[in-house]
């Protein structure tokens, strides 16, 4: 969308809003590797790209600038993504999107539930979301 890709709507599944948080907290931990060597990683990305790297490369970066119809579907169990990072993305919207909150499908299994699976594509043919 920065791009200039243009939509009618935008849809998105177990977004986290900080990349910096998810480096930190979960993917070292996922991968099995030292907080030291993430420190170091995170600092050379720092010193290649610039200090704004982790901001420019989160979702949190770019939420003021879409004003499209959107939709946000994050789980309380997902264990990848945490919900709590799914309710930052959300609250970081100057134009917030509408919000939908599972229990029980975690991060992959959200994306193919037919529940979800029909409120994404009502959503998208209609703008709408429905209960």
């Amino acid at each position: 969308l920065t791009k200039g890709v243009k939509v009618n709507r935008l849809v998105t599944v177990s977004t986290p809003c900080h990349i910096q948080f998810m480096m930190e907290h979960h993917f070292g931990a996922m991968f099995g590797i030292p907080q030291r060597v993430l420190k170091n990683a995170e600092q050379r990305f720092m010193k290649r790209f610039g200090e704004n790297v982790w901001y420019e490369a989160s979702a949190v970066a770019y939420t003021k600038r879409i004003t499209v119809p959107s939709l946000v579907v994050h789980d309380h169990e997902d264990r990848e993504v945490p919900f709590h990072q799914g309710v930052a993305y959300v609250q970081s919207w100057h134009n917030p999107p509408f919000f939908v909150s599972t229990t029980g499908l975690g991060h992959r299994r959200i994306l193919k539930d037919p529940n979800v699976v029909t409120l994404v594509t009502r959503f998208i043919k209609t703008g709408k979301v429905e209960n």
